[in-house]
């Protein structure tokens, strides 16, 4: 019986323990078992932007542990319940009429003898899943401090704004984005779009290690004041619409963000670092490491 509805998501309000109710037999995903529940602490890996890596943990049952070893985002139609797609293989947008989503939780076991409406207690691995918020915030203020070192570069007026109302540098120009436990990736792509909006690419390769400074200390000076923090809504549906918004000295920032964030203790001091792949690719590289402190408001 397939009683799988979306899945009710806690981990952007920072829970990582959930008791739930398994929803559907055991599904299987390259040979192993997936566990599906009415809501989740679990941050899945997404299928259309797959910066931050998933959640591990375990979850208990009748006494028993069993390792999630891997979380991803699952689908189907409302017409074909019995037909699921996992990760890649999803060819639905989040807002396709008759698509639901949740979040699969991949266990070893290959033929787990779980039933509909058996409780479980879901637990995150809480040190992996606050080394990827700290670098995951990292890499938001970075964006934050890379549109502002940069908003000098552009020769024409930029209609695309970030949150404190400069040039978008960073939403115009990013191709990927990776984040694990000490850094994360960015790549951008300046291209013929990008300067024919005027940005100055030369001026840019010429002055990369003093930007990357410049950019180095904005990022510090946040942290160390302090800053408060949260993603809102805390606990929605899987494919609501998040905003991670940040409270620095110069005002909110507010970035839409599906994944989990932390600035502590263990967040700084950030070293970044720029350089060019290719004439036209620039990958800039957040790493984190221990040292400064923040605190985060309650949810």
């Amino acid at each position: 019986m397939n009683d799988i509805e979306e899945t009710i998501v806690t981990f952007p309000g920072g829970s990582s323990e959930e008791v739930a109710r398994i929803v559907a037999p055991p599904l299987s995903f390259a040979g192993k078992s997936v566990i599906v529940t009415d809501i989740s602490p679990f941050h899945p890996l997404d299928h259309i932007w797959p910066d931050q890596p998933a959640d591990t943990g375990h979850i208990e049952i009748k006494g028993q542990h069993y390792r999630i070893y891997h979380s991803l985002v699952g689908a189907f139609h409302e017409t074909q319940k019995n037909r699921y797609f996992f990760d890649r293989a999803i060819n639905a947008r989040r807002n396709d009429p008759g698509w639901v989503f949740f979040v699969g939780h991949v266990i070893e076991a290959a033929n787990a003898a779980f039933e509909s409406g058996m409780r479980g207690a879901l637990c995150v691995d809480k040190t992996h899943r606050d080394q990827l918020s700290r670098a995951h915030s990292a890499a938001h203020l970075m964006s934050l401090a890379l549109n502002k070192a940069l908003e000098g570069f552009w020769k024409k007026e930029v209609v695309n704004r970030d949150c404190f109302a400069r040039p978008n540098f960073d939403a115009l120009a990013i191709q990927t984005s990776r984040i694990d436990e000490e850094k994360s990736v960015d790549v951008y792509r300046i291209g013929k779009s990008m300067r024919k909006r005027g940005f100055d690419l030369e001026r840019l390769k010429s002055e990369r290690d003093g930007i990357a400074n410049v950019i180095s200390q904005t990022v510090n000076g946040w942290i160390e004041a302090q800053p408060t923090y949260d993603v809102l809504p805390p606990r929605s549906g899987l494919t609501e619409r998040r905003v991670w918004q940040c409270r620095l000295d110069e005002g909110t920032a507010r970035i839409p963000c599906g994944g989990t964030h932390l600035i502590d203790s263990e967040t700084g001091p950030v070293v970044i670092s720029l350089r060019f792949d290719a004439e036209n690719t620039l990958c800039v590289t957040t790493h984190i490491s221990s040292g400064l402190s923040a605190k985060s408001t309650p949810t």
